[in-house]
This record gives structure tokens, C-alpha cells and sequence, in this order.
């Protein structure tokens, strides 16, 4: 036997594997929905976690294999892995969950195994997989593992669109549910939401089943398309027989004399034939959009066969869109268009109906202030939230939207009420009890006791189910806990809309508590929401400045997009910040988060990174930016000018760091100090970087010119009295200012001539030191006090150290030829 037949009989034999019988779920009672959840992908490393998950909680660390025997998921693995690609992008098996809400009893996890054994097998069989039972939560449930990759072909399990793998799901929680009810007869579950899918429709149905008698539509619609494609097929046949002739004409007539007649011939034929394909392909597209539509129709008979109800309504908009327009023929459209004039006819007396039936459900709702109990609110607000429902997807009555909406916030204002009258009853019904002696009024009023204490156990578990309608009464202690435990687990890097629900919460709890600690509590926690909205906010335009320099500097397309993906996503958290900041930050606040920001800028030390006050200068252009009050306007320029003069000031200190690190360098003549200087220049250089980019975006044109005039100034008030030391700085600083601060030719000239005479000062002051020097010297040689002699030796030595310092300075700017003058004492 061949390879390929053994394939083929074995993938026979899997598709035989048994499968109950279909069962529909037509019993009385509580309907139960049938779950089916895919957890996640799972690539080759991942398999891996989840393997030992669903294996932890099983029995015995043991699962089941798709033979339904038991095996260690070490052996699986191994097994599994040999054909499985170890790219991480790769998603090699698909993790399932099967559940269902009965309690933990041996023939209801029987089922539930076997239910889920079965499904596997039908809709998995040329797959491997594992499936276990967990019992340890509230639910019992399965976690299977499927192999994506077929036994037989080593293919992976692939969905070409996201309708197919809604349909795959679909029929996955179908037969689920199926097999449930076939393996225990008390289980009554179904895929269907009946709220959603017998409420909208079953009202419907007796209309819908005349229309469908009136119009056989789907079936017109198939046979149409059927013929269609017939024709288009015999159209196609006849095209590649002239396509056929004409490449045959091309072999067999060629005239090896005429090279051109030759050339000629072929071209005509080839374009010949390329209209010819053209022709082709547009006939393959019309057969494939005929073969969709056929496709389209039989998916919705069947789908009409499986149900109580057919969905007309969603059945119209499907071949009503334009999609399915274009595929369908003339009789075919029409016949569509007659099918929604009906249906709009028969709404139209439905809707009469339904508004008769409001305005009733209105008057019997009016008497409940009267005569009521929370079992009968409870039912007509069911009652008036499916009209709500059926009115909004069907029948789309705006005054029926109207009446539906009082009658619903009556409802609610009524149960609001009703807890607080049936404790009240209850109180007083028990002391009525303790204080009579007639046993008939005892026997009655004990009897409404329990009526009462059934009717308070009634609202208190409806208050869990629909807190939406009973919001106002809940359990405020329980409440208020859960808000302080929310309270702690926020941070800097909780999301906007988290905050959102917070401060909902927030402002609820402010409105209905009356304790003046927890009052207190509330006051403190919104000081702290609030510097979390500033800092979210803070962040959000930092990330956003971050992402648009580096969209700037992104190379590739790919790089390009993610960067733009992220923008998107920051502008429209920044647009929800905005509207919370907008609300919540008042303009004390706004003037507290500025003082902060200068208390920051006056507390930064010379040890502080360059960094901390690059974002200290994002900071200062976020609160410029949020700021419309002119009198903060102004106090924001000056904290500006401090944050200026704090980038200057380190900006200069680099400069001169760096001077001094590469005369360092120079200098060293051991290997692991030079190294060592080295690494310092680097990190300078990089600091450097840094402080150029922070200067650019803080200083203008203007504020550098001030920034060489203020050194001109202060120059002028140098002569020999100031120390080498001073003279120097003003010197190195004339060079900083020509290399940051020069824009034009004017400032280089102003610097250079600011460097004159510095150079001028300095030699004044050269010589006032040998002078002074050469005093000293006289002065030890007379008749001084020892103290005076002290005193003299230490001026002198200060002076000989300056004179010393001269001389390397005027070696390194290399300025002065002649040779120094040594003073001999």
C-alpha cells in the first residue's frame, strides 16, 4: 500500500470516531449556557507553562491523551516538539477551556469529561492533544492543549478569515452543549442567549414563518447563481480553447526566412492572447463571487433549519450590504427588496401592539406606590428591560423609547425605597408579635414576618446580580473597604481610565457617607488622585515628546509605524487626561505643582545628573502648556531664567571638567590612570551632548548675546589686584562663550576682544606677583617680629605657588616666548 492511500484510510478511520447523537435542549426550567473559551496560542516555549499548569491541578500531576490514556506531560512534550517550529512568533498549539456551572457530583464530572472527550475527538481528530478535569475553584471546568500541527500531513490548523473562526467556535460550544445533555439527562444547556436571541425574535416568528411560505427566497437566490455560474463556465471553456489555437498558431507557422514578419506575428499574438486573459480572470472572479453567494445563502438555511426563530432582520442586512450586492442578479435584488417591504409592514402593526402593551405595563406600574413587594417590581422591571431591548434592535420607536425609559426610572425609584419600608415592617411586625396575647393576630403577623424576611433575602441577593439598577444601596462599608484597598494598589503607573473609575467611586461615596473620619479619608485620598492625574499626565506628554524625536530619527517603514501606533495611542489617553484634568485640577493645584517645580530647581546640587534637569525642563514646558493664567505665565519665565542660569552655570563647569581631564590625560604616563582619565572624558563628552540639546531648546539668540555682554561687563571691572586664579576663569569662560553663545561675527569679535584684555590683565598681574615676591624676600631680611615673619613666609609662599601657576598657564596657551624670569631668594 502506498504512502499516500495509508494517509487517506487512516484519516477515514478518524473521521468515524463516535459522537452523540444531536439532542436539543426542549426541557422546563433554568436554561444554562454551554462555555467554551480559548485561553490562548501557545508557541514552543510556552507549551511548556501551560502544560504544567493544567497538569498541577489535576489528579496525580496525570493528563489524558487523545486515546484517552493517561500520560506525563514530560512525555508529551518530548513527543509533541520533534515537528514544531521553534520560532517564538509560531503559535504551535491552542489552549481551550470547557466549563459548566453545576455543582461537583461524580455523574456530573462524568459528563462533563466525556462531553469534552468527544468533542475533541470529532472536531481535533487528525491533531494530538491533552485534556484534564479541574475541581479545585468554584466551577468545574477542562483544559485541553491541541496540537495545531495534523498527524498526517504535519499542516497546522489555519482559519482563513475571522467569520471562519467565529463558525469553528461556534460549533464547538453547539456540540458542547449537546453532548451535555446526552450524558446527563438533568442538564438542560444551550449556546443560545435567551435575552438576546428568543426575546428579539420569538415574538416574531408566526410573521416570519409567513413570509418565508409567501417568498421562497434563499432557494431562488442558489439556483440562480447556479445557473450563473453554468453559463459562465461554458464561457470560460470556449476562451481557453482561442487562448490554446493561438499559441499553436505561434509554434507551428513561423518563417524562418522573415525574422520580422516572425517578430510581428508574435506580438500580435501575444497581445492577442493577453486580452484573452484578461477576459479569463474577470470570468474566474464573477464564478468565485456566484460560488460565494451560494456559499452565503446555504450557510443561512442552515442556520435557519437549526434554530426555533430565523433572523430576518440580520438575513436583510446581509444581502442588503453592498458586498452582496454586487454578486446577485437583478430578479435576485428585487426579490430582496419585496422581502424588506414586508417585513417593514409587519413591524409597523407589530409596533401599534407593542405601544398598547407600554402604556398598560405604565398603568399597572403606577399602582405599585400603593400595593407592591420587591418580587413584583423585580418582575415587571424585567419585563420592562426586555421592551427596552426589543424596542432598541427592532422596532426603533422613539416615543416608545420614551415611555419605556419613565417606566423604568419609576421602577427603580420604587425598589430604591422598598428595603428601607420592609426592614421598617419587620420591626414592627416583631414587636407586635412580643407584645400581643392574641394567638390568631400572633399566627397572622408571623406569617407576614416570614413573607418579610424572605422578601429583604430577595432584594439583598438581587442587589449582587443588578447593581446597576440598585447602585444607591449598597453595603457603603463594604464598599468603602474595597475603596481603600483599590486606593492602596495605585500607583504612577495606574492607567487614566482606572483613575476614572476611582473618582466615580470616589464622588459617590463622598455623597452618601457621613462619617467625618472616613469624610476625612475621602479629602486625603483626593489629594492623592490628584497629583496621580498631574503625574499621569506629566508622563503621558514626556512619552509623547519621546515618541515624536524618535519617528524623527526611525529608519525603517516598520520602525515607523510602531512609533506612529504609539503616538496614536498617547493622543487619545492625553485627550481623556485633558477633560479629567480640566475637572478635578484647580488652579490652587495648578500653582502648588508650579511652586513644587522651583522648590526642584533651587534644590538641584552640583552632583545632580544633567538628566534630572533636562526633565525638569519638560516639566517646566507641560505646566507653560496647561497654564492660561497670565500671573503664572509670568512666575513660570522666571523660574525659567533660574533653570537657565542652572544650565549655564553647568554647562561652563563641563566645559572646563573636560579642559582639565585632557591635560590630565596628556600628562599621565601610567597606563591605568590614563585609562582611567579616559573613561572620565567619555562620560564628560556624553554629559556634554546632553547639556548642547537642553541649551538649544532653552536658549535664544537674545539670551546669548546678554550672556556675552554680562561677561564683557564683568571684565571690565578685572585689574592686576584679582588673583591668576580669577583672571583665568573670566579667560576660559571668554572660550566657553565663543563656542556656545558666538551667533554671529559681531560676538566673536566682542569675545576676542574680551580675550585681549584678559591677556593684558593677566600679565599685569604677572608682574605685580614677582614685585610682590621680590618684597617679601626684602622684607624677611630686616628686622621683623617672629610673628610678622609667619606671617610674611606664608604670603610668600601663596605668591611663589601663583607664580608658578602663571607659568603653566602661559605654557598651555602657548602665548608667551620670551623665557620666564626666575626670582632667586
Amino acid at each position: 500500500m502506498l504512502l499516500l492511500d495509508e494517509m487517506e484510510l487512516t484519516k477515514e478511520k478518524l473521521k468515524g470516531t463516535p459522537r452523540p447523537k444531536t439532542y436539543h435542549a426542549k426541557k422546563k426550567g433554568e436554561i444554562k449556557q454551554a462555555v467554551v473559551k480559548h485561553l490562548s496560542n501557545l508557541n514552543k516555549q510556552n507549551i511548556d507553562f501551560a502544560m504544567f499548569y493544567i497538569a498541577k491541578h489535576s489528579e496525580n500531576f496525570i493528563v489524558k491523551d487523545e486515546n484517552g490514556n493517561e500520560v506525563r506531560t514530560q512525555d508529551v512534550l518530548k513527543n509533541w516538539k520533534k515537528n514544531m517550529s521553534d520560532s517564538l512568533k509560531s503559535n504551535e498549539a491552542m489552549h481551550l477551556a470547557f466549563s459548566i456551572d453545576e455543582i461537583k457530583t461524580t455523574n456530573n464530572l462524568e459528563a462533563l469529561e466525556n462531553s469534552v472527550r468527544d468533542v475533541l475527538k470529532h472536531n481535533f481528530y487528525e491533531n494530538k492533544f491533552v485534556y484534564t478535569i479541574h475541581k479545585h475553584q468554584g466551577k468545574p471546568h477542562v483544559h485541553a492543549i491541541i496540537n495545531k500541527r495534523s498527524k498526517l500531513t504535519n499542516r497546522k490548523i489555519h482559519f482563513k478569515n475571522k467569520g471562519d473562526v467565529k463558525k469553528f467556535y461556534k460549533n464547538l460550544r453547539e456540540e458542547f452543549a449537546e453532548n451535555l445533555n446526552h450524558y446527563n439527562d438533568s442538564f438542560n444547556y444551550r449556546t443560545e442567549y435567551v435575552v438576546e436571541r428568543d426575546l428579539k425574535y420569538k415574538l416574531l416568528k408566526k410573521t416570519i414563518d409567513d413570509l418565508k411560505k409567501k417568498m421562497n427566497l434563499n432557494s431562488n437566490i442558489i439556483e440562480k447563481a447556479q445557473n450563473t455560474i453554468k453559463n459562465l463556465n461554458e464561457e470560460l471553456k470556449n476562451i481557453n480553447n482561442r487562448i490554446i489555437l493561438n499559441s499553436n498558431e505561434n509554434i507551428t507557422n513561423i518563417d524562418e526566412n522573415n525574422h520580422k514578419k516572425n517578430l510581428k506575428k508574435v506580438k500580435i499574438i501575444l497581445n492577442r492572447n493577453k486580452e484573452l486573459t484578461r477576459i479569463k480572470k474577470d470570468i474566474e472572479k464573477n464564478i468565485y463571487k456566484q460560488q460565494e453567494l451560494i456559499k452565503n445563502t446555504e450557510f443561512i438555511i442552515k442556520e435557519a433549519a437549526t434554530k426555533d426563530f430565523v433572523d430576518v432582520e440580520h438575513t436583510l442586512k446581509f444581502f442588503q450590504s453592498k458586498m452582496n450586492k454586487r454578486n446577485m442578479t437583478l430578479s435576485q435584488y428585487f426579490g430582496i427588496e419585496k422581502m424588506s417591504d414586508d417585513f417593514k409592514e409587519m413591524k409597523y402593526f407589530y409596533n401599534i401592539k407593542v405601544n398598547e402593551n407600554i402604556k398598560n405595563e405604565k398603568d399597572e406600574i403606577q399602582l405599585l406606590s400603593m400595593t407592591t413587594n420587591a418580587f413584583k417590581i423585580n418582575k415587571l422591571y424585567k419585563q420592562t428591560i426586555a421592551r427596552e431591548f426589543e424596542n432598541k434592535n427592532i422596532l426603533h420607536d422613539k416615543y416608545a423609547a420614551e415611555q419605556i425609559k419613565e417606566n423604568k426610572e419609576f421602577l427603580i425609584n420604587v425598589f430604591k425605597e422598598r428595603e428601607h419600608e420592609v426592614e421598617l415592617m419587620i420591626r414592627k411586625t416583631t414587636n407586635i408579635i412580643e407584645r400581643s396575647d392574641d394567638e390568631k393576630l400572633i399566627s397572622k403577623k408571623e406569617n407576614e414576618l416570614s413573607f418579610l424576611n424572605k422578601e429583604l433575602k430577595f432584594i439583598n441577593n438581587i442587589k449582587d446580580i443588578n447593581k446597576d439598577l440598585y447602585r444607591n444601596e449598597i453595603d457603603l462599608e463594604k464598599t468603602f473597604d474595597k475603596f481603600k484597598d483599590k486606593i492602596k494598589s495605585i500607583n504612577k503607573k495606574t492607567s487614566i481610565f482606572q483613575l476614572e473609575k476611582i473618582f466615580i467611586e470616589k464622588d459617590y461615596l463622598k455623597e452618601n457617607i457621613k462619617d467625618k473620619e472616613k469624610l476625612e479619608f475621602i479629602e486625603k485620598v483626593n489629594n492623592k488622585l490628584i497629583d496621580l492625574i498631574d503625574t499621569r499626565a506629566l508622563q503621558n506628554y514626556k512619552l509623547r515628546e519621546f515618541k515624536k524625536d524618535k519617528l524623527k530619527s526611525s529608519e525603517t517603514i516598520k520602525d515607523k509605524t510602531k512609533v506612529l501606533n504609539s503616538l496614536e495611542f498617547l493622543k487619545k489617553e492625553n485627550e481623556t487626561i485633558k477633560k479629567f484634568y480640566d475637572k478635578y485640577i484647580t488652579n490652587i493645584d495648578r500653582k502648588v505643582f508650579i511652586s513644587k517645580l522651583e522648590t526642584k530647581i533651587d534644590n538641584i546640587k552640583k552632583e545632580d545628573s544633567i538628566y534630572k534637569i533636562i526633565d525638569l525642563n519638560k516639566e517646566l514646558k507641560f505646566r507653560t502648556k496647561m497654564q492660561d493664567n497670565n500671573e503664572e505665565l509670568k512666575y513660570l519665565e522666571q523660574i525659567k531664567s533660574k533653570l537657565k542660569e542652572l544650565v549655564d552655570k553647568r554647562a561652563f563647569r563641563n566645559y572646563k571638567s573636560q579642559s582639565s581631564l585632557k591635560e590630565k590625560y596628556k600628562e599621565e604616563t601610567i597606563i591605568e590612570e590614563k585609562e582611567k582619565y579616559n573613561n572620565h572624558l567619555a562620560f564628560s563628552k556624553q554629559e556634554s551632548s546632553a547639556i548642547k540639546r537642553i541649551y538649544k531648546d532653552l536658549f535664544t539668540t537674545k539670551d546669548k548675546k546678554e550672556l556675552i555682554k554680562d561677561l564683557e561687563d564683568r571684565s571690565k571691572y578685572l585689574n592686576d589686584t584679582k588673583s591668576i586664579y580669577t583672571i583665568n576663569n573670566h579667560y576660559k569662560e571668554s572660550e566657553f562663550r565663543k563656542e556656545f553663545n558666538a551667533t554671529d561675527n559681531e560676538d566673536k569679535l566682542t569675545i576676542k576682544s574680551i580675550k585681549d584684555d584678559i591677556k593684558l590683565i593677566s600679565l599685569l598681574r604677572e608682574d605685580k606677583v614677582k614685585r610682590t615676591i621680590t618684597y617679601y624676600v626684602d622684607k624677611l631680611n630686616t628686622n621683623i617680629t617672629d610673628k610678622e615673619i609667619l606671617k610674611t613666609k606664608k604670603s610668600l609662599d601663596y605668591m611663589k605657588q601663583e607664580n608658578k601657576d602663571i607659568k603653566k598657564i602661559k605654557q598651555d596657551r602657548n602665548k608667551i616666548k620670551e623665557k620666564d624670569i626666575e626670582i632667586q631668594i
